[in-house]
């Protein structure tokens, strides 16, 4: 009945597979239900919630006024650039130095601008990605008492913790369930 292990982690009585094509008898299942384990999808239940759509629309709102200000940035660079060029004949050789020297460090603080704004993004995003993460480890821990679960193993296609898990002992469903109650949305903080 079984196929080939990879590799696996025996506890007394119990196989929990963390390789690919096993096949589990339903006494092993039981016991792993009786033994207290569950498995989640973590990535899954962050990814489909209520919260982190929010989010994701948030994060898209401040992308798109940031890229419209870089946007407005980079038409006055190329303008100055422009206006530049046209003051090369006009002006000194030395004239012409210093206020390329001028354009250079407005153009160094415009790159600078643009790699803090999106510094600041990803600090915001991953501030409220924790506060999602925060309530879906307390509704762990809430299951886990509730069900007598000892271990909770984590699968998800960033974490091959677990390659097969029988439905009976899932609680991903139950997991988002409880994190879209608590938690509908999200605020991304503030930015410069």
């Amino acid at each position: 009945m079984f196929r080939r292990i990879k590799s696996a982690l025996v506890l007394p009585g119990l196989i929990l597979t963390l390789g690919l094509g096993v096949m589990l008898p339903a006494a092993v299942r039981a016991q792993a239900t009786a033994t207290g384990i569950a498995v989640v999808d973590t990535q899954r239940v962050e990814r489909n919630s209520k919260a982190w759509g929010t989010l994701q629309a948030q994060i898209n709102t401040r992308r798109e006024g940031f890229q419209t200000e870089m946007r407005a940035i980079e038409k006055e660079i190329e303008q100055a650039r422009s206006a530049l060029e046209q003051r090369r004949s006009v002006v000194t050789p030395e004239a012409f130095q210093k206020e390329v020297q001028a354009f250079q460090v407005k153009l160094q603080e415009a790159r600078q601008t643009f790699a803090e704004r999106q510094r600041e993004l990803q600090v915001a995003y991953e501030t409220a990605r924790q506060d999602i993460r925060k309530i879906i480890g307390e509704v762990l821990l809430e299951l886990a008492k509730e069900r007598g679960l000892g271990l909770i193993l984590n699968q998800g296609t960033s974490d091959l913790t677990v390659m097969f898990a029988d439905g009976s002992i899932l609680i991903t469903d139950e997991v988002l369930k409880r994190l879209d109650q608590r938690l509908a949305s999200v605020k991304l903080p503030a930015t410069k």
